[in-house]
Formats: C-alpha cells, structure tokens, sequence
C-alpha cells in the first residue's frame, strides 16, 4: 500500500491564526483517524511556532475518512481557506483550494484530489 503525502496551509490569514488552524486541524484528524501520521513544518526557520503547515501522509483506507472529517472541520470554520497540495510519482504538483462547508461536489473533488 503506498502512501500518500499532503501538505495543508492556510495562507488567507494570519501566521498566528494559521497556527492555530494547524493545531487545530491536526489534532482533529489524529483524533479521528488512529492510521493517519501527521507533522507539523515550520516553513519560516525564523519564526518560534511549531509551524502552520501539516503534513498528512495517509494510505488509501483513510481517503474517505479524511475527506469527511475536513468537510465537518471547514463547516465550522467558515473564514479559513484550506490549501491541500501533492506531488505525483514524477514530481508533478497539484493543488486544491477549499473553503466553507463542503457541498457534495466538492467533497467528491477533494476524494479524487486525494485518490489520484
């Protein structure tokens, strides 16, 4: 099984907000998902937070799981914009822009966004 890796930030609002969303969005999935593995980076060697960027490195049997568990995040956050992004097997990167509660479409996009 291989393993999939997604980096989440926030880049709508504030570093400390950011961090926050991070923590936030970090302890939410941990809590959820005991097979997921996720880190925290700190982009900015300068700054002292633990970083407003996480790392998610899932198998496919959490796909589904995760993509629940951001919708039910993101409705309750309304104002944060989450930006999820991937590289492929050749190094190609892709991202996806979320925000709001996501409709059933856009949990859909999310699925193959992580799946593909």
């Amino acid at each position: 099984m291989t393993e999939l890796m997604i980096a989440c930030s926030f880049p709508s609002i504030d570093p400390v907000e950011a961090n926050q969303a991070c923590a936030d969005l970090d302890k939410h999935l941990i809590d959820i998902a005991a097979d997921l593995e996720t880190r925290r980076l700190r982009l900015d060697p300068h700054t002292q937070d633990l970083g407003a960027t996480l790392l998610i490195v899932m198998s496919s049997p959490v796909v589904m799981v995760v993509v629940r568990e951001v919708s039910k995040w993101l409705a309750l956050r309304h104002k944060n914009e989450l930006v999820m992004e991937r590289k492929d097997a050749h190094g190609v990167g892709t991202k996806i822009v979320l925000k709001g509660p996501l409709d059933a479409r856009k949990e859909r996009a999310l699925r193959d966004f992580l799946e593909n």
